[in-house]
């Protein structure tokens, strides 16, 4: 009889530490998610024509007050035209002002871009980089977009 409430109690604190642990488990998941939460898009382009444009797209709010969700859209689908390739998921990490930066992924890797709004109309400045950004072509970005350039 006493060996039968020493496996029960052991059985018992078993069950206990398999649900802390699973309970850790998901708060440590929960956590994790809303951390890292950001706007993300993922497509599979169109077919388009093997005609490649000099200039770089530009994507124009339809009003002059944007929010910045709105801005976060924008850029995402500007950030979808500048890489067109399959599967890309845009991410956008941060805008400050006029000033922006995220990341461009899918099954070829990922890189970083940089986009900055020009007369109301968000531009890629740089994309597809996976080292700091050149300081000329940054110059005018705030530190919280750009801390550093080589």
């Amino acid at each position: 009889m006493h060996q039968k409430g020493t496996i029960a109690t052991w059985l018992l604190v078993t069950i206990i530490l398999v649900f802390l642990l699973l309970l850790v488990g998901v708060g440590f998941f929960g956590w994790h998610y809303f951390k890292n939460n950001k706007t993300s898009v993922s497509v599979s382009p169109s077919p388009t024509s093997s005609i490649i444009s000099e200039k770089s797209p530009t994507v124009t709010p339809k009003s002059s007050a944007s929010s910045a969700e709105n801005d976060k859209s924008l850029l995402a689908s500007l950030c979808k035209k500048e890489n067109n390739f399959p599967g890309i998921t845009c991410e956008v990490t941060k805008i400050d002002g006029n000033y922006a930066y995220g990341s461009a992924s899918g099954t070829g890797g990922g890189a970083i871009w940089y986009a900055k709004k020009v007369n109301g109309e968000w531009q890629m400045v740089i994309k597809g980089t996976q080292d700091s950004p050149s300081c000329s072509e940054t110059s005018d970005f705030p530190k919280t977009i750009v801390p550093t350039c080589i």
